[in-house]
């Protein structure tokens, strides 16, 4: 498999911005309070908000009083939302076969595989989209 714990620390800090959010009213939370809230190592919190903040997902502000804060609601960001995030369009499944061996049945095979991995990604990523972060926050 090809994903990152990457995905889950995403999970987690847009879960944990939003709790923070709701509780302090709208209050923007440093990195270094988050990766240290969170266990996350502080250069992998700043990669994981930067891709969050490229997707629309989180928002910053510079300054004394900066920090970073959701740019959406938690009912409108999804698990895939987060996963697209970090993931862009990485594949799960590595799906190029590099086989000494030649044919049509090997090709046949070949296809079959790629395609039944293709559809379980496919629906691992219908699952996600089907969760929103207010969800998780019930």
């Amino acid at each position: 498999m090809a994903y990152s714990v990457s995905i889950s620390q995403a999970i987690s800090i847009i879960l944990y911005i939003a709790v923070k959010m709701k509780e302090c009213k709208y209050e923007f939370l440093t990195t270094k309070a988050i990766s240290e809230k969170l266990n996350i190592a502080l250069p992998t919190a700043v990669k994981i908000l930067n891709s969050l903040t490229i997707a629309g997902l989180t928002m910053t502000r510079e300054g004394a009083k900066g920090g970073v804060l959701l740019a959406k609601s938690p009912d409108d960001i999804t698990l895939l939302d987060i996963f697209l995030a970090i993931e862009h369009e990485r594949a799960l499944f590595k799906t190029k076969f590099d086989f000494n061996i030649d044919g049509d049945t090997v090709i046949l095979l070949k296809n079959k595989i790629s395609t039944c991995l293709e559809e379980a990604e496919d629906e691992m990523k219908n699952s996600l989209k089907k969760t929103k972060v207010s969800d998780l926050l019930k």
